[in-house]
């Protein structure tokens, strides 16, 4: 795996190159917000598959587990800050599977 390393002159950018980088960084958000947008919108729009509906959980309390099902329905109203504050999330891995049971949880609920 190659990662680009920035190289900067050592008497730094000019004012020129500077603005062109500010430029190129908005335009780079810009893509990723429309891309983001129009992703979402097309998932939102997509049957989701009866062959994946069947390996759901019966009950979305048990995709996500009771800690995180009692402090999502603890209060009044549900914030996920507070849930991910107290979550002990060591490794991506664990935040993709974290990810995938309440994402699980969703489609079990509007069922």
């Amino acid at each position: 795996w190659w990662l680009p390393v920035p190289l900067v002159p050592s008497e730094g950018l000019s004012d020129k190159a500077r603005k062109q980088l500010k430029n190129k960084r908005e335009s780079t958000n810009q893509i990723h917000k429309a891309a983001m947008a129009i992703n979402s919108s097309i998932l939102s729009e997509m049957e989701i598959p009866d062959s994946y509906m069947a390996t759901l959980p019966k009950c979305g309390k048990s995709s996500v587990g009771d800690s995180i099902y009692r402090s999502m329905n603890s209060s009044g109203r549900f914030f996920p800050e507070k849930l991910l504050d107290c979550l002990n999330i060591a490794s991506e891995h664990e935040a993709v599977q974290l990810a995938d049971r309440v994402e699980a949880s969703m489609y079990t609920w509007r069922r």
